[in-house]
């Protein structure tokens, strides 16, 4: 079995002539490494610009969140819009929080990690 993938990647601002060139989606990902509040209007814009409701797989990948707040508002923004938000701050939060570090088995992949290929899988 083999198939074909097109992946475009793109940076900085959203062009709407290059948004239309794109078709057929299977899978949507936004990646930020600091997620910020005025993130909340590209997000909107990202969604609407490649028709997104149709898309299966909507993901919004975050390394960090500059506050609780912006965490808060961009999570119930996601609910709003059916994305799922994978927070690789949470993965660092529970290896701190693990008492036992010398009896875990050493995993290559974070759980966010995981859940990424999980989602891609469908």
């Amino acid at each position: 079995y083999s198939c074909k993938v097109d992946i475009h990647i793109l940076t900085g601002q959203l062009e709407s002539s290059l948004c239309s060139e794109i078709s057929n989606i299977g899978a949507a990902i936004w990646c930020t490494t600091q997620a910020k509040k005025e993130d909340i209007e590209l997000l909107t814009k990202w969604k609407k610009e490649f028709d997104l409701d149709h898309v299966d797989v909507q993901l919004i990948v975050v390394d960090n969140f500059e506050s609780d707040e912006t965490r808060s508002l961009i999570n119930q923004w996601a609910i709003k819009e059916g994305v799922e938000i994978i927070d690789f701050s949470e993965d660092e939060e529970d290896e701190n929080s693990s008492e036992n570090r010398e009896d875990q088995v050493h995993i290559f992949a974070s759980d966010s990690q995981k859940r990424i290929v999980e989602a891609l899988q469908v």
